[in-house]
């Protein structure tokens, strides 16, 4: 597997409601690229670590400064990280509370398998 990063990051949401955050059906278009999705139906990070090889999961992880918390991934941010994974591309997600009563979703990348 390779793959080639082809959005970088990028805010998609903000809002004060913590639900709203979660459950709100988000599209992003770029470049005749579609990308439709809502938070709560993605999977964590942590899955996708073993879907792909250690060493891809591991250059992903340097090039968007993704942490290990002790419960889940964490973007640079500090947001938990979530993933859409398809054989042709990988969909990396950040969300959570930004500030105190303001929340934010972020499209931290989307690789493209080549």
């Amino acid at each position: 597997m390779n793959f080639k990063k082809i959005v970088a990051k990028q805010l998609i949401a903000s809002d004060s409601d913590q639900k709203a955050i979660f459950t709100k059906k988000y599209k992003y278009q770029q470049q005749g690229l579609t990308i439709e999705l809502t938070v709560d139906q993605l999977s964590a990070l942590e899955d996708l670590e073993g879907k792909i090889p250690p060493d891809v999961f591991k250059t992903i992880q340097s090039e968007l400064n993704i942490n290990k918390g002790l419960i889940s991934y964490k973007s640079a941010e500090g947001l938990k990280m979530f993933a859409k994974y398809t054989e042709k591309q990988i969909v990396l997600i950040s969300a959570g509370e930004y500030q105190s009563n303001l929340y934010k979703v972020f499209i931290e990348a989307v690789y493209e398998n080549l």
